[in-house]
């Protein structure tokens, strides 16, 4: 746990690559540790290091799944897909977007991550329906209406689009 604090402490003191050798030293210590690799991986993720992530994600499921390590794993999908379509892995991302959904069904997050894999896809009706699902969730989440808008374009309503970023 000390390594884990000291990693905590690190990235409060905007020092990204220490966190991530306090990190992975807590791993080294106890390999079953989801809080240090839950913690790497959101390092990685914000370093665009989409295949790290996934791996220590994936790790997180495995020792004590939880609702981040999901939408974690799930935007490295996504974020593969869009650096290189043909890697593109929607049909993974949604499997751990509708886990994230059943681990915390009130949260709107999870539909509108669903509505970017969809989206990416070019599947732009299940895009909207998903964040519309996201707005029965959280009326006010802004960001699922402008992805949503973005979508109408696609399907020629662009009256529901001009709507969208209205709001």
């Amino acid at each position: 746990q000390q390594y884990v604090d000291q990693g905590k402490l690190a990235e409060l003191a905007r020092k990204p690559d220490q966190a991530l050798e306090d990190y992975s030293q807590a791993i080294k210590l106890d390999p079953q540790d989801a809080d240090a690799y839950m913690a790497r991986a959101l390092i990685y993720q914000s370093r665009y290091e989409y295949i790290n992530v996934i791996a220590d994600s994936t790790k997180v499921i495995e020792i004590k799944p939880s609702y981040a390590a999901y939408i974690a794993r799930g935007s490295a999908y996504v974020n593969i897909g869009n650096a290189n379509p043909t890697k593109r892995q929607t049909d993974l991302a949604l499997k751990d977007f509708n886990i994230a959904v059943q681990l915390s069904p009130e949260k709107a997050e999870p539909y509108a991550y669903k509505g970017l894999a969809y989206y990416d896809a070019g599947d732009y009706d299940s895009a909207i329906a998903s964040y519309s699902d996201s707005l029965s969730h959280d009326g006010n989440y802004a960001d699922a209406y402008f992805a949503r808008g973005e979508c109408y374009p696609a399907k020629l309503h662009y009256d529901k689009a001009i709507s969208d970023s209205e709001q």
